[in-house]
């Protein structure tokens, strides 16, 4: 009677070992794909800024202005 009180706790810690294990997996791969989300969103908000300005808008250097 012993062996099988002890035997049925074995059995509820590894199948909360198991639980646990397969909750950090699901959570890594939620994060992972948070992490990858927002790495794609900082990509298309820097090539969107270093799209041309608009036509009347003239970028210069520090050295080259011209007063007219």
């Amino acid at each position: 009677m012993l062996g099988r009180l002890l035997s049925f706790i074995f059995y509820i810690i590894l199948a909360y070992f198991v639980w646990s294990i397969i909750k950090l997996i699901f959570n890594m791969g939620r994060t992972t794909a948070e992490f990858s989300r927002r790495v794609d969103e900082a990509k298309k908000k820097s090539s969107q800024s270093k799209k041309q300005p608009a036509d009347n808008v003239i970028e210069l250097d520090r050295d080259q202005y011209k007063v007219k």
